[in-house]
């Protein structure tokens, strides 16, 4: 495969519209706060701060550790005087998520497993291996973990199967294809009974995070024409 790193390493930190390129992310990790800054940490931050403006000393949860979210976030956090733990695949999130007044799940989780899933299928189905288990595609962020008031925002991305038939095999439309669904890494419908305010799976993060992708860009821009600092 490609490497992520490589990959990244070959834009011009200047033109680095995403804020992801590691002398930009380095920055951020020095400085606290830097230009470009990572689209979507960003958009969540402020989604955040729009709902509970100050963070100083607020026990902030970040569900998921990649390098273009997860570890920008719990910077950005802390540069807003929060108090973060990050967790991950081998965190007991149950346990983690009792005192966080702020979560930010981004993972992706169901997404993840059921790749997995299509890939040992795959495999088994050529005579390779066992035949896996049906995936586990519930959502990672349940009402009953969520501590009452939170502030819950969903960055999970999951296109997943709608239903599986006795053969393991995804439910097909006419067209032979899978059916799917969208759905975030919180269970939105239940866990929007608890939280103090929480967003949707689409419509929140992700138009922000193309409007910081857009300033950005001007921003860079406007730089290297010499017209900003």
């Amino acid at each position: 495969g490609v490497s992520h790193l490589k990959v990244v390493e070959a834009i011009p930190p200047a033109k680095d519209a995403e804020g992801i390129h590691p002398a930009n992310l380095g920055k951020l990790l020095i400085t606290n706060h830097t230009s470009p800054l990572p689209c979507t940490a960003t958009a969540a931050v402020r989604i955040i701060l729009s709902a509970k403006p100050r963070l100083n000393g607020v026990n902030a949860l970040v569900i998921g550790r990649s390098a273009t979210v997860g570890k920008p976030l719990a910077m950005l956090l802390l540069a807003e005087h929060a108090t973060v733990t990050i967790a991950h695949s081998n965190s007991d999130l149950r346990a983690t998520m009792r005192e966080a007044e702020v979560v930010v799940a981004a993972t992706g989780a169901a997404s993840s497993r059921w790749r997995a899933y299509e890939k040992n299928y795959r495999n088994w189905h050529l005579g390779e291996g066992e035949r896996p288990p049906l995936p586990n595609l519930d959502h990672l962020v349940t009402m009953d973990m969520v501590r009452r008031g939170a502030v819950v925002i969903d960055v999970g991305e999951n296109n997943i199967p709608v239903a599986f038939n006795a053969e393991g095999i995804p439910v097909l439309d006419d067209k032979g294809c899978p059916v799917m669904r969208h759905t975030g890494d919180v269970d939105f419908e239940k866990v929007k009974d608890v939280a103090g305010f929480i967003t949707q799976p689409r419509g929140a993060v992700g138009p922000l995070t193309n409007a910081f992708l857009l300033l950005n860009v001007v921003s860079a821009a406007l730089r290297m024409a010499g017209a900003a600092p």
